[in-house]
């Protein structure tokens, strides 16, 4: 059977896969890969600008193996995660598709949106392998890279005098949506049944795109893991993190043109030495977090924060699905030393540099009740946990809900027994359970080797691809998955122990940051 795709822009060859290490389920079942396939073009000529069309080429493209990624300083995380890629290139907006077959199959669509803090990541990553969601329940998967850093997401149109510079990551994300809407039927996909989903910077990014009204038209569900409605930055504070991060390598707004014709390397020093000032400038600024090159509200693309745009209504027929890890901000504790020996004093001047004094006690007092031999280092992960992730999750699932938007919610609570257990149910586990991967050599390094892991995997795994297909993530399941509602406050549990409806957990906490707005 030929692997040849007939795009409008030329043909393209992909291959056949089997599922797993070489034993497919139901027999030999494979799945068909799609790799490297550009969706619109970047490179120096588009520095700062919005991408341009997609190309066209003569003859049959390989599609074999995956494009070069966007250009970034690679993370510890993305290479714990398997990510060995090394090198980059500023034309690499390109998607790869996984599908079980090219036919007319009218299948669901999935486009995963990775993460990485809008600095990191790649489509590419081992770990967004979608071949058990394409054999194992007849969906289809597209993975994108998009720009990222000071490429994408400074926002210079804002002080360039050009106005061009503003969301360009975000831009390229509705390209590769706008790319899915017109050529995933030459993928058995069908066009009206698509579900965007992403972790972290991927879910606030789908968050996000949920309040575009150019968006919006080319998605129908939506699942955001650890990621929500409120990384997007007002045009006030984008303009300030502009100018800060310009002063950080001395230029002004009128040496952008010049940057233009910086080589790559230059630009990435420049986003180097810029990024973690930015950060510790604005990271706890009106108690949320904010990320150094996170959307903006643009009042175009984006025309009022997402929160309000889901509070309004603005998205209810939209589908929605979010959650987050128990233990999120364990990840990020192992790179503060300070962390391991804060003692309580250190704890609440922590929390008072977001939420105030008198809010840190409110805090303190409420995880305490929750859990009295909590430490202060736990309740300082625990508060982090809740401020950067957990509530942002709840607060758009409650708005949502409240707007009359189908919407569910879950709580993932596997903890890792790898390093020694000292990661717990941090950010990005749940990934490779999403995926199910987690058979794979770069999931293991993260996942540990406790038993009960294959099952949680094919469960999530499942739920995930019935979400997709129709709106119902139960449907995937042998156990009953409640819609959430602000009255109720269902959210089903993962973990290797259970699989099952959990009413408002971590309630004390919850209702105590609900008190202070």
């Amino acid at each position: 059977m030929s692997n040849v795709v007939n795009l409008a822009q030329g043909r393209i060859e992909g291959f056949e896969k089997p599922t797993g290490d070489g034993v497919a389920p139901g027999g030999g079942a494979t799945a068909i890969h799609v790799r490297a396939i550009p969706y619109a073009t970047a490179g120096p000529k588009y520095r700062f600008k919005p991408a341009g069309p997609a190309p066209t080429w003569e003859g049959v493209r390989p599609g074999m193996a995956f494009s070069p990624g966007v250009p970034q300083v690679p993370g510890m995380l993305e290479q714990a995660m398997g990510n060995n890629q090394n090198s980059f290139d500023e034309d690499a907006l390109t998607l790869n598709v996984v599908t079980p077959g090219l036919d007319d199959g009218d299948r669901a669509v999935m486009v995963w949106i990775h993460g990485g803090a809008f600095t990191n990541g790649s489509a590419s990553i081992p770990w967004y392998n979608g071949t058990g969601f394409a054999v194992d329940h007849d969906v289809v998967i597209v993975t994108i890279n998009y720009r990222l850093g000071l490429l994408g997401g400074l926002h210079l149109g804002l002080v360039d005098g050009h106005g061009e510079a503003i969301n360009l990551g975000i831009q390229d994300q509705i390209a590769a949506l706008d790319w899915v809407a017109e050529n995933i039927h030459h993928f058995g996909g069908d066009p009206n049944k698509v579900t965007i989903f992403g972790e972290s910077a991927g879910g606030m990014s789908v968050s996000t795109l949920m309040s575009s009204p150019k968006a919006r038209q080319r998605f129908h569900r939506l699942i955001a893991q650890s990621g929500a409605a409120q990384n997007a930055s007002s045009v006030e504070t984008a303009q300030e993190m502009v100018e800060f991060g310009l002063t950080r390598i001395g230029i002004g707004p009128r040496d952008i043109d010049d940057m233009r014709e910086w080589p790559l390397e230059r630009i990435m020093d420049a986003q180097t030495a810029m990024d973690i000032p930015m950060l510790r400038q604005f990271s706890t600024r009106n108690g949320l977090m904010h990320l150094s090159f996170q959307p903006v509200v643009d009042g175009t693309l984006i025309p009022r924060p997402p929160l309000e745009a889901i509070a309004a209504g603005d998205a209810a027929d939209i589908d929605l699905m979010s959650g987050t890890t128990r233990d999120e901000m364990k990840l990020f504790a192992i790179a503060d030393p300070k962390v391991a020996t804060l003692d309580w004093d250190q704890c609440r001047s922590r929390m008072s540099a977001s939420v105030g004094q008198n809010g840190a006690e409110t805090l303190e007092a409420a995880y305490r009740a929750e859990d009295s031999d909590r430490s202060a280092k736990d309740t300082w992960i625990a508060y982090e946990t809740d401020r950067v992730f957990r509530m942002p999750s709840l607060r758009m699932t409650d708005a949502h809900s409240a707007a009359g938007g189908s919407t569910y919610g879950y709580w993932f609570t596997y903890a890792t027994n790898a390093m020694g257990g000292l990661l717990g149910s941090c950010h990005a586990l749940e990934i490779p359970f999403v995926f199910n991967i987690v058979d794979k050599p770069s999931a293991r390094l993260f996942t540990g080797d406790a038993e009960g892991q294959g099952e949680l995997a094919a469960n999530m795994n499942a739920a995930w691809a019935a979400f997709a297909r129709s709106g119902s993530p139960g449907d995937g399941l042998d156990t009953a998955w409640p819609a959430y509602d602000e009255d109720s406050r269902q959210v089903m549990r993962f973990d290797t122990d259970m699989v099952g409806v959990v009413t408002d957990p971590q309630s004390g906490p919850r209702k105590a940051w609900t008190k202070l707005g």
